[in-house]
């Protein structure tokens, strides 16, 4: 069995940002994916396989959050 790597095939990244008086909030979330294939065969109990995929993705996320949210920042 071979297995290949396509190294990173997708990534993203997000930002946000809530003020409302003293009180705010930053976010980011960071995206990788990654996939592989295999070539070769594999034979077992209940049959075999020749080949297959697997993937894997890696996710960050920061949240910074400052002061006190007031009355009315979100609706109550």
């Amino acid at each position: 069995m071979t297995w290949t790597g396509t190294g990173v095939t997708g990534s993203g990244k997000d930002r946000g940002t809530f003020k409302c008086g003293d009180y705010s909030t930053k976010t980011s979330n960071d995206q990788r994916t990654a996939g592989e294939t295999s070539t070769g065969q594999i034979a077992g109990i209940f049959g075999s396989t020749a080949s297959t995929t697997a993937g894997v993705l890696a996710n960050a996320t920061h949240l910074d959050i400052s002061g006190f949210p007031k009355q009315g920042c979100f609706g109550f």
